[in-house]
């Protein structure tokens, strides 16, 4: 660029530069050109030279341009940096000095006396110093007794400018920007607008954004027509001004983001003597455009001689020098009405007729004519019409930020496509912009952008536009965020009411949202440029900045509510807090999510049940995840206490004799029990290795533990066709046995293998073990009586009585429960869930083809074994920081990634899996039984679909079954009148099973978890994982008749590579399971070329073969 200030000083001096202050001078370019190099002169004797950078605190354009081209002559770098008053800009101006080399200051006013006094209040002294000593005010420039200094040959490609972006706050961002670039983007802007000798510029725009220097001054530099630059100042106090100026320089390219208009407009009170119709274009850009806003102004301004297709939307950025898209010249921009709810990324646009019921965006025209653009998501580029993250290429593209290479690797990729940040979509070759990728607010797994909802505000009378701002707040392991609305307001807060209910209610009929808080602000911060500045609202609010604003309105608000007749806001808060400090160890936080402070998908149904019971409300698990947290729960609870409450089990009779009706699940099991090949299918068990076990303590402490739990004493009989059970008083004893050379295993599984006889054993059973210097504690008990939870609580109860410390005993035992369960069954809110799972399988599923060793056996023989493995401390962590960041629980996350392997194996789409549930509610949260109901898990798996996407899938699913958990198996069975098959289940073949095992930890005892080898199997498959905290231990339980170990190991290195491949937000399609050791093999294996003569046919060859090894195998056939 440094030649054309050379072209410049040869001209004729008519064309250039007119600055309204509001007073007017010319500047012709020849003088220009001079004047920069008398400058340049004046900053090498100030010690800049060659790549120094200096940083621009200029006021004045003319003082502004004057010496950005005695940069461009001396190749020293120039930083432009937007001028303020406040201490978050001269924090800027220290932040960006200290990330430069060698760099220097230029000054047009006193603004180091406040930049001291701010580095003395802040300890930055020394830095200040420096940048005082290297500071130069233009106010002592004398260009008269300057002479020019001599412009030095630059390479094009050399670094000229470096642009930090008006919003750039803490670790600024600086674009690195060469000649060239500058130079190619222009031309690509010049050529595709149509831009020609016959035009010429006007604008406000400050010169420190990208837009008012690269836009309105060098390219008309380039192009070699006349400018007139407005001082920002002047347009501000008066804007009129800007279209003054139009009427009297015939100005034909004009440039403003919505701020110009709306400010132009609220000025405009009577009529003007404007003529108009020179404008050619208006560029519209630099944030989100207004399709009403631009409506109104050409509306209004077309009595003075605007063209209606003279408004131009364009898109651009600082990372691209400036322009990317314009539209086609002498158009009517086009207009899309957009279906709010389909603006996610990844997702097709639905388009509506009209606008009543949408939000309507713009096209921003094509690409430059040096441009490329494409729209991706997950690193695969979309078709039109589909929304994902704007990428460019370009030679004008920057190479990166100044001394960043961190953020520069995360934008650029390798083959030079540049991540916008921006979102948006493209069709018939043009570019929709649809918002920024970080400004995004989710509810309801929706993305929704901000100015939508700001500009559905401005519908409310007391509204504009940029005088509102939406932001969405969450905590960390929220998915979805609560939308808070900033209202520019400066009158008394209780005239804000109305305004607050007006927000709500338009938003809540135009889009279907709740707005959590609507917050009155004296001030709405924005850029330079006038771009909101949303993370100032956010970093406030999240600070706690607005809590007295929020007080004060909400004793105005109080005033309007109609006071719950039944609960107190505190009353409830109460409750909550009570009950989870009872089921969760440390200090609880109320504005803490609880799944972070250690609730778990089994803790959460207790904790719903005990608090639905107390407060008598009816409370769906989903609001446990839709207000995780203690006070937003309170909030919720507060708002729904008007609604139906829960019925109350009421006249209970009393249980004689003993002896009880069994429950469904105690049923099921117990006829499955009867049959020879299934006799001890449901016999449960747990051991563990230890030393010098104390035989009489274990004897004294089981002992008491069985008079504690009663279900442990159960028998079950049938009678007359029904199934009982009935307490029996058994003596208790434990088995001890001595071995010396026996196989210890052998033993183990001997004795849990032995039936029990379901009438008259006691159920529970204890084994003690010496062999040499080891014992082995093995536990034996029955599925009709115990469950994992009753595992947890017996071994609770039993370290706590083996260090002499006192157990909690159970508020109720299991007929208490059979008798409430019994009764709720017989309520309309099973009828219900009935209703839910007969909905579920309208359709019948076909059972899952699994990729088996061998034909299933005619009659099904429950022949079976185990496979253990253990995902491993590091591997557990991971996993459990996605489930957090996608607000799952961990039970969820390893059922989505059973799923995934079970699709990838058998390539179904539709699959049912077994999952056992506890109905215990939190009244039985302490007693040992049988509370497990098995569902059938419903699961259609989209390949198409991101992890993201899928998980939503997954916790929706999860959530609508967990309010439906005891409708029994069996009746579902029954209703869906499914034809048996001897050799297969009904309804699913394969089995989920996860247990929060923390309790079973037994390592303070120096006692040893011992895996022990279950030879049976109800299904073809079984994942069991029990959660011990810092590692999962997980087995799979597999149908011997049809499968091998090798098989199912294989499936185990399926599973834990899968879990590795969701850490990445990833297509389900796009998931590899294959581990690499299997991947070679495969290769290895398969190359199996040989280049054999082409002359001779096989039966000549293998005469051959016979001839040289007669005695070698040829064939194997069923070995």
């Amino acid at each position: 660029m440094s030649n054309t200030l050379q072209v410049y000083r040869e001209s004729n001096g008519i064309t250039g530069i007119t600055f309204i202050t509001p007073k007017e001078e010319f500047l012709s370019y020849r003088d220009l050109a001079t004047n920069a190099l008398k400058f340049l002169t004046y900053f090498n004797k100030a010690g800049l030279k060659k790549d120094s950078k200096l940083i621009f605190q200029l006021s004045y354009n003319k003082n502004f341009v004057h010496t950005f081209w005695a940069c461009v002559a001396g190749g020293i770098v120039a930083v432009p940096v937007t001028t303020g008053n406040n201490d978050e800009h001269r924090q800027k101006l220290f932040n960006i000095y200290t990330l430069l080399d060698d760099a220097y200051l230029i000054i047009d006013s006193d603004f180091l006396d406040k930049l001291e006094s701010f580095a003395q209040r802040n300890n930055l002294m020394d830095i200040f110093s420096e940048i005082k000593s290297k500071t130069i005010d233009i106010r002592s420039i004398e260009l008269e007794t300057l002479a020019l200094g001599v412009s030095i040959e630059t390479n094009q490609d050399d670094l000229a400018l470096i642009q930090f972006s008006s919003g750039s706050t803490g670790e600024p961002k600086g674009v690195m920007i060469s000649a060239n670039k500058i130079i190619q983007n222009g031309k690509g802007v010049l050529e595709t607008s149509r831009i020609s000798k016959k035009d010429s510029y006007l604008s406000w725009f400050p010169l420190t954004h990208d837009m008012g220097l690269m836009g309105w001054h060098i390219n008309p530099i380039l192009l070699g027509v006349n400018q007139v630059l407005i001082e920002t100042n002047a347009f501000i106090r008066r804007p009129l001004l800007w279209l003054d100026c139009v009427t009297k320089y015939k100005s034909t390219v004009l440039c403003s983001p919505n701020f110009g208009y709306r400010y132009l407009l609220k000025f405009l009170k009577k009529k003007q003597n404007w003529d108009l119709s020179s404008i050619r274009l208006i560029y519209n850009g630099a944030e989100p455009i207004s399709v009403s806003l631009c409506d109104e102004f050409m509306q209004t301004l077309a009595p003075y001689g605007l063209q209606a297709t003279t408004m131009y939307p364009v898109y651009g950025l600082a990372e691209a020098t400036l322009g990317v898209t314009v539209p086609k010249v002498s158009e009517f921009f086009k207009r899309y009405h957009l279906d709010i709810k389909y603006l996610s990324i990844g997702e097709k646009v639905r388009e509506l007729e009209t606008d009543l019921e949408a939000v309507t965006y713009v096209s921003v025209g094509s690409p430059l004519v040096n441009m490329e653009i494409r729209i991706t998501h997950n690193n695969q580029v979309l078709d039109e019409d589909f929304i994902g993250h704007i990428e460019i290429k370009s030679v004008s593209v920057t190479e990166g930020y100044y001394n960043n290479i961190e953020v520069t690797n995360s934008v650029i990729k390798e083959n030079g496509w540049l991540d916008t940040g921006d979102l948006g979509f493209m069709r018939d070759g043009e570019l929709i912009l649809t918002g920024r990728a970080k400004d995004i607010i989710i509810k309801n797994g929706i993305n929704y952008y901000p100015h939508d909802i700001e500009s559905i505000c401005c519908n409310v009378e007391e509204c504009e536009l940029n005088k509102v701002v939406v932001i969405g707040v969450r905590s960390l392991n929220q998915e979805d965020e609560a939308l808070v609305v900033f209202v520019l307001f400066k009158k008394e807060m209780k005239d804000f009411i109305k305004i607050e209910q007006e927000i709500k209610k338009v938003i809540l009929r135009k889009v279907g949202l709740e707005i959590f808080q609507v917050i009155p602000v004296k001030t709405i911060y924005k850029t330079t440029s006038g771009k909101l500045q949303r993370y100032k609202f956010l970093s406030k609010y999240n600070n706690g900045e607005f809590n007295e604003v929020l007080k004060e309105l909400e004793t105005f608000d109080m005033q309007e509510e109609i006071f719950n007749p039944l609960l107190e806001h505190e009353q409830i808060l109460s409750v909550l807090t009570k009950e989870i400090n009872a089921l969760l160890e440390g200090d609880i936080r109320i504005d803490k999510p609880l799944f972070e402070q250690g609730l778990t998908s089994i803790t959460l149904i207790v904790f719903k049940e005990k608090v639905s019971k107390i407060l008598k409300l009816d409370i769906p698990t989903m609001a446990l995840f839709d207000y995780p947290t203690i006070k937003d729960l309170s909030d919720y609870l507060f708002r729904q206490s008007f609604n139906t409450l829960v019925p109350e089990i009421r006249n209970r009779r009393t249980i004689e004799k003993n002896t009880l009706e069994a429950t469904s699940f105690q049923k099921r099991l117990f006829i499955l029990s009867q049959f020879q090949d299934s006799a001890n299918l449901y016999n449960l068990s747990l051991a563990w290795k230890t030393t010098q076990l104390d035989i009489n303590k274990c004897q004294s402490i089981f002992s008491e533990l069985l008079q504690v739990h009663q279900s442990l004493n159960l028998n079950l009989y049938i009678e007359e066709g029904q199934v009982y059970q009935k307490i029996n008083t058994h003596e208790f004893l434990i088995d001890t046995q001595k071995i010396s050379s026996e196989d210890v295993e052998d033993i183990i599984v001997e004795y849990i293998q032995r039936p029990f006889d379901l009438e008259h054993d006691l159920l529970f059973k204890v084994l003690i073990l010496h062999h040499n210097s080891d014992d082995y504690l093995i536990l034996k008990t029955h599925h009709t009586i115990f469950d994992g939870t009753s595992a947890n609580i017996l071994m609770r109860d039993f370290k706590k009585l083996y260090q002499n410390e006192d157990i909690v005993l159970p508020h109720k035992n299991y007929f208490d429960f059979t008798l409430d369960y019994k009764e709720r069954l017989n309520l309309s809110l099973i009828k219900k869930q009935e209703l839910f799972w007969l909905d579920k399988f309208k359709t019948v599923p076909s059972l899952l083809t699994l990729p088996t060793d061998n034909m299933y056996p005619s009659t099904r023989t429950y022949k079976g074994d185990k496979v253990y493995f253990k995902i491993d401390q590091a591997l557990t962590k991971e996993i459990k920081q996605v489930a957090k960041e996608y607000n799952i629980s961990i039970n969820m996350l390893l059922y989505a990634s059973f799923i995934i392997l079970l699709n990838k194996i058998t390539s179904q789409e539709d699959i049912t899996v077994g999952i056992p549930v506890t109905t215990r509610a939190d009244t039985f949260h302490n007693t040992v039984g049988m509370f497990i109901n098995t569902l059938a898990m419903r699961q259609e798996i989209n390949n198409a679909l991101s992890i993201e996407a899928y998980f939503k899938q997954v916790k929706k699913l999860f959530l609508s079954t967990l309010d439906n958990i005891e409708y029994p198996l069996e009746d579902l069975v029954e209703k869906l009148k499914i034809k048996k098959d001897l050799a297969r289940n009904m309804l699913f073949d394969v089995m989920f099973a996860y247990e929060d095992g923390a309790e079973r930890v037994m390592d303070a005892f120096n006692f040893q978890k011992h895996e022990i080898k279950d030879k049976h199997s109800d299904f073809d498959l079984t994942l069991e994982i029990l959660d011990e905290s810092d590692s999962l231990h997980c087995s799979f339980q597999y149908y011997t008749e049809i499968f091998k170990a090798t098989t199912i190991k294989r499936f185990i290195s399926y599973y834990l590579k899968i879990l590795t491949e969701i850490q990445e937000n990833k297509l389900l399609k796009d998931i590899d399971m294959i581990p690499l050791e299997e991947k070679h093999l495969l290769e290895s294996f398969n190359k199996t070329e040989k280049v054999y003569p082409k002359d001779k046919t096989l039966i000549e060859l293998f005469e051959e073969q016979v001839a040289k090894t007669p005695n070698n195998i040829a064939v194997v056939y069923e070995e």
